[in-house]
């Protein structure tokens, strides 16, 4: 058989193939649809250009030959269809169908009922030439202006697109178009007008190029899967072996058993082909679900941000009025207005006690949205730490006088003088001692600063609520309260923010905090050590 004809049903098949491995991909996929009436149509003008070659006599031949310039018009149109559909997957509007639809519809009268484009057919030394008509330019302006509308939407598409996945399934798109119609437009547009035809057949076989780029940029993430390009290309490579021997078969028999195991093999190959397309599916929805994951992550991070910075502002404009209404309370109680009843005295102190406490939870949030946006500042000074703990203690030991509560401190001698934060330190140690008065209703607290293996430890230790051993580990993170069984272990105030503040300015210190207890009810120990040198 004249390898002309063999190579153009060759081509009808390999770019049917193609098309339909991508259809089924996606069933309902308006991008799927589109390409595969796309790919028919350039699959139908190679069968039609085969037959062509095939038809013996001259009324068949012409019959045939308006078949092929009408399936290559119709090319042009679908091409345009597709381009409006990728990557957006927008359904064309009412007037776009009709405009891509409707010259087809005429063209077909024109080709099939008239001779206003194509005459006759010719025989000349054995290559068959086309005798056109008054309108025979009508094909090519058609031709022009769909291709002309399908580049400008895509280089459209393509200056808008954000997403790099996309703008580069859009460029190849375009490169193998161009490619391919810079090939097929040769030697079947441009060598016709100068009534060459001897390479009409070659048009076909050159737009490969142009459905493979296509087919390549819809389904990339697909051929990048090395499990479906091995099983399709083995798959395709059987099936294209075995369809060349139905035509290289010496009988009639043999040839119907040639089409029999070709159809056989293409059904396996199709179920094949199916399971794998199945489990890639699959991992594509898990990286869909991926994606969306991690998209819904950036917009938690944003949203954490925004919080963040919310929490600055919100505290910075309270913690102004509140430290004035500590002041005030603070004059009130030494008597600076003049004298009070002691049940005035002790309402006014319950009032402090409260204001101290809101105080408190506005600068663990300040720390907070600090410390998530960076912003931690540290101003560190050499300065001894004994002074700063028995400052602390002075502070809170009437708090604890009033609970019957006994503060053991002995300020060392000799410790050497350490680098810190004074204000940060001061947080951590206050933090310390105020929770051990608060989760102790009856007994003594111990506070302790010494030196050990090279490092500066302050232990806090208590007879208050203590903890089990599992629920140690909670009490260094974000909102974290550890409540006990314990009738010492009631106090829920604050938000579970002061321990985990400590721990980031002790680690920002390069030190270490911990706790110990031997269960609840048997009191709580709380270190923190820092390098002394």
């Amino acid at each position: 058989m004249d390898l002309r004809i063999v190579s153009l049903f060759l081509t009808a098949f390999i770019i049917g193939v193609v098309g339909f491995l991508i259809y089924i991909r996606r069933l309902r996929d308006i991008i799927n649809i589109s390409f595969g009436l796309f790919v028919i149509s350039v699959a139908v003008w190679s069968l039609g250009v085969a037959v062509f070659y095939l038809s013996p006599f001259t009324t068949a031949a012409l019959f045939w030959s308006k078949f092929l310039y009408f399936a290559g018009g119709v090319i042009p149109s679908l091409f345009y269809y597709f381009a409006l559909v990728f990557p957006t997957k927008k359904i064309p509007r009412i007037l776009s169908k009709l405009l891509i639809f409707t010259p087809n519809i005429l063209l077909f009268y024109i080709y099939f009922f008239t001779d206003f484009i194509l005459k006759d057919i010719e025989v000349i030394n054995g290559v068959k030439h086309f005798i056109y008509g008054p309108g025979h330019i009508i094909f090519d302006l058609h031709f022009d202006a769909f291709f002309l509308l399908a580049f400008i939407n895509l280089a459209v598409s393509h200056y808008r697109e954000s997403v790099v996945s996309t703008k580069n399934q859009l460029r190849f798109i375009i490169m193998g178009t161009l490619l391919g119609l810079i090939l097929a437009g040769i030697t079947n547009v441009v060598l016709p007008w100068f009534n060459d035809f001897r390479f009409i057949w070659l048009g076909p076989p050159l737009t490969i190029i142009w459905v493979f780029f296509i087919a390549y940029a819809i389904a990339k993430h697909h051929l990048l899967n090395v499990k479906v390009i091995a099983t399709e290309v083995f798959t395709l490579a059987i099936m294209f072996l075995l369809f060349a021997n139905i035509f290289a078969a010496q009988s009639a028999r043999f040839r119907n058993i040639y089409i029999t195991i070709f159809l056989a093999v293409s059904f396996l190959g199709y179920l094949i082909i199916k399971s794998v397309l199945r489990e890639v599916r699959q991992r594509e929805e898990i990286q869909r679900l991926a994606g969306s994951l991690e998209e819904a992550n950036k917009r938690l991070v944003k949203l954490d941000k925004e919080k963040s910075e919310f929490l600055s502002i919100a505290t910075h404009q309270l913690r102004t009025p509140m430290t004035v209404v500590k002041g005030y309370i603070s004059m009130i109680l030494e008597g600076a207005f003049g004298a009070f009843s002691d049940k005035a005295k002790e309402a006014i102190a319950k009032v402090y006690t409260s204001n101290e406490r809101l105080i408190k939870l506005i600068d663990d949030l300040l720390n907070i949205s600090r410390i998530e946006r960076g912003k931690m500042d540290y101003d560190f000074q050499v300065l001894p730490l004994e002074k700063l703990v028995g400052d602390v203690i002075l502070e809170l030991k009437p708090v604890a006088e009033r609970k019957g509560l006994k503060i053991n401190w002995q300020e060392p001698v000799g410790l050497p003088k350490i680098k810190f934060d004074e204000s940060k330190m001061r947080q951590v140690v206050l933090n310390l001692i105020d929770n051990a008065v608060k989760y102790t209703e009856k007994g003594e607290i111990d506070a302790k600063l010494e030196k050990i293996n090279g490092k500066i430890r302050l232990t806090i230790k208590d007879t208050g609520a203590g903890l089990a051993k599992e629920k140690i580990p909670l009490l260094f993170k974000k909102y974290s309260r550890v409540e006990t069984k314990s009738p010492y272990g009631k106090h829920t105030q604050g938000m579970g923010l002061g321990l985990y503040v400590a721990k980031r300015i002790i680690d920002d210190h390069k030190g270490k905090i911990w706790a110990e207890s031997e269960g609840e009810g048997k009191g709580s120990a709380f270190f923190v050590e820092l390098p002394a040198d």
